[in-house]
This record gives C-alpha cells, structure tokens and sequence, in this order.
C-alpha cells in the first residue's frame, strides 16, 4: 500500500518542471500545518489520528515550533505534545527539502492489560515540501521516533519506537 501512495504522489507531480519560484522561507514567517487518516476497518476499529502544529522560521531556513499528535481506536488513545526544530534547503524551486528533530512528552492509554505508559520522546525526520501555492505546501515526511517508555502504537500493543511516512499540508503566511 506505501508503494501504491508513492508512486501516485509522485507521479502528481512528476510533470511539475523544476523551475524557480518566488518563495522565500524568510525569519518571520509563519505556518500551521495538519495532517491525520481516518481508518474505519482497520484491524483495531475505527482509527483516527490528528496531528496539528505551529512553526515560525527565527532565521532564515530555520523553523522552531510546537505539534499536538492525537490517536485514538478501540484499544488505545495516544496523544503527544512535541516542540521541533527544523532546517529547510531554500534551492529556489518548487521542492524544499528538510530535517528535523523533535523532542516531548507522549503518552498511551491502553484499554487492555497493559495499562497506560507515560514517556519522553525523541524524533528525528527528514523529508520534502511541495509549494502548490505561495502560501500552501504539501509535505512528506519519512520519521522514527525513540519513547523512554511503550507510547507508540504497533498495531496490536505498544511499542517504544515508531517508524512511519507522513503526508500533510502547511499553510503559510
């Protein structure tokens, strides 16, 4: 399934030339981004994630700011507060390629008897932007994040590490 989102994302936007665009990832600028799946037959339930944040470049090419993550099915709830920072190659083009690394408090309910696990986080990401507009870009993002305690959710229990492929949007202004 990964390769089939892959592949159709990146055939979207295969036919974009690399021409040079008018955005400028300049000290100042502000964005909100979103992104989340809902999931109505997945092997656990109806599964919902949510994941939103505030970033505001302090310098040129440099993001710093805050995500609230949220998941919730029929066995766990896992929701996280992250503060991130975040490098940006401005190459006057369309794609703006970045790493990042967060770090935060998550945690996970479990509705079975493994009970609730509380733990400090650590995330490391790398990935790409794609302005569509001035003002509007969509993100992918290949992460892995370390949990000092079970916080992540591995399909059928928890886990301390998490890898995944996100993609989202962020509107800038």
């Amino acid at each position: 399934m990964k390769k089939i989102v892959t592949a159709v994302v990146v055939g979207l936007f295969a036919w974009v030339p690399l021409v040079g665009a008018d955005i400028a990832l300049e000290q100042g600028l502000q964005n909100v981004s979103v992104d989340g799946h809902i999931d109505v037959d997945s092997l656990v339930g109806t599964e919902i994630a949510l994941r939103a944040g505030y970033g505001k470049y302090v310098r040129p090419a440099i993001e710093v700011g805050g995500q609230f993550e949220f998941t919730d099915n029929d066995f766990i709830t896992r929701y996280a507060l992250l503060a991130y920072g975040e490098y940006n190659w401005d190459l006057d083009y369309y794609w703006v390629p970045f790493l990042g690394a967060s770090l935060g408090l998550g945690g996970l309910d479990s509705f079975t008897d493994s009970g609730d696990s509380i733990g400090v986080e650590l995330g490391l990401r790398g990935g790409a932007k794609y302005f569509v507009l001035d003002d509007f870009a969509i993100t992918g993002t290949l992460g892995i994040g370390f949990s000092s305690g079970d916080t992540y959710d591995d399909g059928d229990s928890a886990d301390n590490v998490d890898v995944r492929i996100d993609i989202g949007g962020k509107w800038f202004w």
